[in-house]
């Protein structure tokens, strides 16, 4: 079995003749901030010289489900490997770019694909990393367990998908009792792939930072050894932050190549392919292709990026109105169907175009602030506050769905202040009603 990491999620594993590749994106999204890094471009190239018999995408977040390079794909009859979920939607995406080989796996079942390879879905099972309770609940992450026959060898790779350490516990059950195997290699991703802390202005940027780094660490550790793995490489949240929020990159938590060096001589093999090296496994060994890829961009490129949503033409003010007060009837009305219990108040701070100044914060002076929305309840006791900082065009596109509020947020598009700095679920995932 051969794992080439090139950048985020973005992978692909080779056995025998079958090849396989999962979540390739690169480049920039049309959803968020973020560009794929360290290799900017050259993803047509990549995934076409690959020729993969497969294709796993996780989940319909951009920075694994990208229809531009999807669509640069030559072979159309390349299989297209997702989970049968409940509603169809990213099959239903997938088929409009042109693919109708789509293999919708039911989750906890193992398909033998081929005579080299074996594979199984492993479903989402709680929906924040942290363990909170919520009362939004939805199915859109999945990780993907490969079998190879030759070596006898597994690889587990978690994506983004928000596994607490019990769960993993079920996976290495699932493997050993279903699979009959053991879990060899795993990948999970060590930081933040999300908004926190680079998007929140009335905290130490910095500190948290480095708490998120650190407990995210220990707890990949954890996660390694519960499932007997003897072999880790990161991956997920290599991303940067383009555009004119580009600032924001040296408050996002991810691990520089020295902290990750820590996680040397922690009772398993520890290797950093990104950027295209390839670990190699026998099956008495392990060995790594030290080759990469040159496909990036100056730093100085990266600012000039702009977001799609700046290329949009402004809104007239007075629609944005209309567009809020009918959003906001559908948000109240789906918490009311939902039965969420609120305690809290939301202010959007919606500007002509927000500019930061060298500290990452907004520059006001530069910065237009245009009109002020809210979200209250008119119930007592609230607890929770959250100011919401954005420009028009993209609350504009939020409300009307040409954009998901999901996937705005965590994308360093969208600043936050919030009182008091504590995370609750239901705050963020609520904002997937506000729409007409």
């Amino acid at each position: 079995m051969e794992i080439q990491h090139y950048s985020n999620s973005f992978l692909s594993v080779k056995s025998g003749k079958t090849k396989l590749i999962c979540d390739p994106w690169v480049g920039t999204t049309s959803e968020n901030a973020w560009i794929s890094d360290p290799l900017h471009f050259g993803g047509k190239k990549i995934i076409n010289n690959i020729n993969p018999k497969y294709i796993y995408i996780s989940h319909l977040h951009c920075d694994h489900f990208d229809p531009i390079l999807l669509r640069k794909i030559n072979k159309k009859n390349t299989v297209i490997i997702i989970k049968k979920f409940k509603i169809p939607t990213i099959k239903n995406r997938i088929k409009k770019i042109g693919f109708k080989n789509i293999l919708e796996l039911n989750e906890w079942t193992a398909k033998r694909l081929s005579k080299d390879i074996t594979v199984a879905i492993v479903p989402q099972m709680t929906n924040n990393n942290e363990g909170i309770d919520s009362s939004i609940e939805y199915d859109l992450d999945t990780s993907i367990l490969i079998k190879c026959h030759k070596t006898n060898k597994l690889f587990y790779n978690n994506v983004d998908n928000p596994i607490d350490l019990k769960h993993i516990k079920k996976i290495k059950k699932f493997v050993k009792e279903k699979m009959k195997s053991n879990i060899d290699v795993c990948t999970f991703n060590i930081g933040a792939a999300s908004e926190y802390p680079q998007c929140f202005l009335n905290i130490n940027r910095n500190i948290e930072k480095n708490k998120i780094i650190n407990k995210s660490m220990n707890k990949t550790i954890k996660k390694i050894k519960i499932l007997g793995a003897s072999a880790f490489f990161p991956s997920g949240g290599s991303y940067k932050v383009s555009g004119k929020f580009s600032n924001l990159n040296k408050f996002v938590a991810l691990p520089k190549d020295v902290t990750l060096k820590k996680l040397h001589n922690k009772g398993f093999r520890f290797f950093n392919l990104l950027g295209g090296q390839t670990l190699k496994i026998q099956q008495d060994k392990f060995s790594v292709d030290k080759k990469k890829l040159n496909l990036s961009l100056k730093q100085n490129h990266l600012k000039k990026i702009k977001y799609s949503y700046e290329k949009d033409k402004k809104p007239d003010l007075k629609k944005i109105n209309a567009i809020f007060h009918k959003s906001l009837g559908n948000y109240y009305s789906r918490i009311k169907r939902y039965k969420i219990k609120q305690k809290w108040k939301i202010n959007f701070l919606v500007f002509d175009k927000i500019e930061l100044n060298n500290l990452a914060k907004i520059n006001y002076k530069k910065s237009k602030l245009l009109k002020k929305y809210e979200i209250d309840f008119p119930n007592k006791g609230k607890t929770f506050f959250l100011d919401v900082f954005l420009d028009l065009k993209l609350f504009n596109n939020l409300m009307l769905k040409k954009c998901s509020w999901n996937t705005a947020l965590s994308g360093s598009f969208v600043l936050f202040k919030r009182k008091p700095n504590k995370f609750l679920p239901d705050i963020p995932f609520s904002l997937n009603f506000l729409t007409i």
